[in-house]
C-alpha cells in the first residue's frame, strides 16, 4: 500500500478545516431594556455571521432577579432560520402587560436577560455570544392601573356609539367626522402584547373618574388624521402626522407620541388628565397605564 504524501495529508486537512469553518454562527448584535414608569419594553437584534443558513430556532427574554431567578418568562420566538449574513431586529416589545400583582409588579426584577438557541439545536463556530444580559432598575408603577383589554372578544366590532369596559375601566366608542367608523380587538398586530384595541374612523374615550398625573399606553398609528382632547381641549385635531402631534401641549398635558405600524411606539400624557379622548383613522392601542399619584418616578 502506498503511503499518501504529505501535501495530500495537508490538503484534506485544509478542506477539513474549511468546512468546519463554514457552519452558522448566530450572533446578539443588540439587547437593551427598560422597566421604568414610562417605558417597560425590549428590543432585540440578531445576525447570522456563518456561511451557511441556519435551521429553525427560539430566542427568549427572561426577567431575572438580583440571585439570577426568573420571575417572569418575558418573550418567546420562533424563528424559520437565518441566511448568511441575514439580521432579525426586535423593536420596542413591550412588555407593560407583565407587571401583576402577583409578581410584585416585577419590583424585584434587575436583570433582563436575552438568548438564542435555546434548544442548541444549532452547531455554531461560536456558542459564547448566544446570551447577553442588560440591567435594569425595578419599576415602580402600579400595576393594577393598567387596561390590557385582554377580556374583550376578538374580532367583534364596537359600532358608534358603544360603551365597553375591560380591567376596570369604561370606555366609550364613537365616530370620527371622516365617516362610519368602529372599534375591533385585535391579535394580529404587533402592537402591545395579545389583544389590542383597532380604531378605524373611531374615538376611544376613557371614563376617568379620578385625575389622572400620567397616562401612557403602547401605540401603533398607520397612517390617517389623529384627533385628540385633553380635557376639553382639542388642540389642533385632527394632526395629519405623529410629527404633528409630538411634543404639542393639550388641555395644559404635555403630549409625546411615538410607533409606526410594525414598529409600534409609545404615546404620553404627562399632566393633570381630567377627560381623555384618542381618535385615529387607523391606529392601535394596547396597555394603558392610568397613573393617578401626583409624583411620577420616572
Amino acid at each position: 500500500m502506498k503511503r499518501k504524501s504529505t501535501s495530500l495529508v495537508i490538503a484534506a486537512a485544509a478542506l477539513a478545516l474549511l468546512a468546519s469553518s463554514c457552519g452558522p454562527d448566530l450572533a446578539i448584535t443588540q439587547a437593551s431594556a427598560n422597566l421604568d414608569n414610562v417605558q417597560q419594553s425590549a428590543s432585540f437584534a440578531i445576525v447570522n455571521n456563518g456561511a451557511k443558513t441556519t435551521s429553525p430556532f427560539e430566542i427568549e427574554i427572561l426577567l431575572l432577579d438580583d440571585a439570577g431567578a426568573v420571575v417572569e418568562v418575558a418573550y418567546r420566538k420562533a424563528i424559520s432560520g437565518l441566511s448568511y449574513g441575514e439580521k432579525v431586529a426586535l423593536k420596542n416589545i413591550s412588555l407593560r402587560h407583565l407587571p401583576t400583582p402577583d409578581n410584585n409588579c416585577l419590583g424585584k426584577v434587575t436583570q433582563v436577560a436575552f438568548s438564542i438557541d435555546l434548544q442548541d439545536v444549532i452547531r455554531e463556530l461560536d456558542e459564547s455570544n448566544n446570551r447577553r444580559v442588560a440591567e435594569v432598575q425595578p419599576i415602580s408603577a402600579v400595576c393594577d392601573e393598567i387596561v390590557r383589554f385582554e377580556a374583550l372578544p376578538i374580532g367583534k366590532e364596537f359600532l358608534p356609539i358603544s360603551h365597553i369596559a375591560s380591567d376596570g375601566i369604561g370606555f366609550a366608542i364613537r365616530a370620527l367626522p371622516e365617516g362610519k367608523g368602529f372599534a375591533m380587538i385585535r391579535n394580529d398586530l404587533a402592537v402591545g402584547n395579545g389583544q389590542a384595541m383597532w380604531l378605524k374612523n373611531a374615538w376611544l374615550e376613557p371614563r376617568i373618574c379620578l385625575p389622572r398625573h400620567y397616562i401612557a399606553f403602547d401605540a401603533g398609528y398607520y397612517g390617517g388624521n389623529i384627533y385628540l382632547e385633553v380635557n376639553g381641549d382639542p388642540g389642533g385635531s385632527p394632526y395629519p402626522s405623529l410629527a404633528a402631534v409630538d411634543g404639542a401641549i393639550i388641555g395644559g398635558v404635555a403630549v409625546k407620541v411615538s410607533g409606526h405600524g410594525e414598529n409600534p411606539g409609545l404615546w404620553q400624557f404627562n399632566g393633570v388628565v381630567n377627560s381623555l379622548k384618542i381618535g385615529g383613522q387607523e391606529l392601535a392601542i394596547d396597555n394603558i397605564l392610568f397613573w393617578t399619584q401626583q409624583k411620577r418616578m420616572l
